[in-house]
């Protein structure tokens, strides 16, 4: 466990504290549902005070910057001709033509370096293009947080963990837009079309499973070459299979559209656009809090409202299942107090930190609460961005 600098521990007690006792500017607002039959609502986070000069710039306002597929399922390579420093924030998705992944751990890319940024896949039956350029594609939602699990171990992915909670969410979403009046496609030859040509995917369980010849099963290794190994015995068990070797992807199998979690993502994020842009914006916000049933969800809070207003869209979409999923037999009222004392509770909570990468004048550390779990961005010894969420 790598600790931080006492004073720098200093600076994220802080920062909480000044959110829970909303001091030093910041205030919590009023919760706010887009319907009063919602399950979650949103707590905007305030900060009124005036913004000092900001040193950096999120991926959202990049416009000269590059990411490259290594070729490696864990990694991708970021090249940054920005004249200032670029925040790249764990859970962003990166899609372009190769296997889509998410950003797994929080990074500073200064001006004029080259580095490499771990990450993971979210999407299993996609093979990778090595060298192929990524893209921004929003946010991985939050119950597909496994990526903070995985910075407690220096960076290292727990892909399959991963997989996992990637078919969970696609599956939650289907029946969010059920309750929407969406209808989903659950037939296997719907959603792929005939002869695993492929299609139109709505992303949902197929409701049975092809036959699958070995020429459609390769092995990724991680230096981006394939090979075809003989595994016939797990065929159509529908599991995803890893040797030392690298990750086996089933290519267009009985993983099929379940498992693609940036197509479910944008399903998501189309259908219900009205919802997403429903949600505030205020003149001083700074980040958002969601409280649903069960209590505090998770926090996400940037130093300056600059940052918040670039990624807002983008935040807020990666949570739009959960904002506009809803219950007509629910009759909870969000009350101020009510959700201001859900996020204390958990912003009570002593944390242990592991610092899980260091460049310069920036650091990247995970927090470790009872039940929750976080991470919190330092630069030139200023918390810059600190998430809290529970453990799903």
């Amino acid at each position: 466990m790598r600790k931080l600098m006492v004073e720098q521990r200093k600076r994220v007690e802080e920062l909480i504290t000044s959110i829970k006792e909303e001091t030093n500017g910041y205030k919590l607002g009023k919760p706010w549902r887009h319907s009063d039959k919602s399950l979650t609502c949103v707590v905007p986070i305030l900060k009124a005070t005036k913004d000092h000069e900001r040193e950096y710039i999120t991926i959202t306002e990049a416009k000269n910057i590059s990411i490259i597929d290594t070729g490696n399922i864990n990694e991708a390579r970021v090249k940054n001709e920005e004249d200032k420093p670029v925040f790249l924030r764990l859970g962003e998705i990166l899609a372009g033509g190769t296997q889509e992944r998410a950003v797994t751990s929080s990074r500073i890319v200064f001006p004029g370096t080259e580095i490499t940024i771990p990450i993971v896949c979210i999407h299993a039956s996609k093979g990778i293009q090595k060298d192929a350029v990524f893209h921004f594609s929003g946010y991985a939602p939050n119950k597909d947080y496994s990526y903070i699990y995985n910075t407690h171990n220096f960076g290292e992915a727990n892909q399959q963990e991963s997989w996992n909670l990637d078919r969970t969410f696609t599956s939650y979403a289907d029946s969010v837009l059920g309750k929407h009046g969406y209808k989903i496609t659950t037939d296997w030859q719907q959603v792929h079309g005939q002869g695993g040509q492929g299609g139109h995917s709505s992303s949902s369980t197929p409701s049975h499973s092809p036959s699958i010849s070995s020429g459609q099963i390769e092995a990724w290794t991680n230096d981006g070459t394939t090979s075809s190994p003989d595994f016939t015995s797990h065929i159509g068990s529908g599991d995803i299979y890893t040797q030392n070797i690298g990750y086996y992807q089933v290519i267009d199998s009985v993983v099929g559209s379940n498992d693609d979690l940036t197509s479910k993502h944008k399903e998501v994020n189309e259908l219900l656009e009205d919802i997403i842009k429903k949600v505030p914006l205020f003149e001083d916000q700074v980040g958002l809090a969601l409280i649903d049933p069960d209590g505090f969800k998770c926090l996400d809070c940037y130093d300056v409202k600059l940052s918040y207003k670039a990624i807002k869209e983008a935040l807020v979409g990666k949570e739009t299942a959960a904002i506009s999923d809803t219950d007509e037999e629910n009759v909870f009222e969000y009350k101020p107090d009510v959700a201001r004392k859900a996020i204390n509770k958990v912003l009570d909570n002593q944390f242990e930190e592991n610092v899980v990468h260091e460049d310069g004048k920036a650091k990247t550390i995970t927090l470790d609460l009872e039940g929750y779990m976080g991470e919190a961005v330092l630069l030139n010894n200023k918390v810059i961005h600190l998430v809290i969420t529970r453990k799903e």
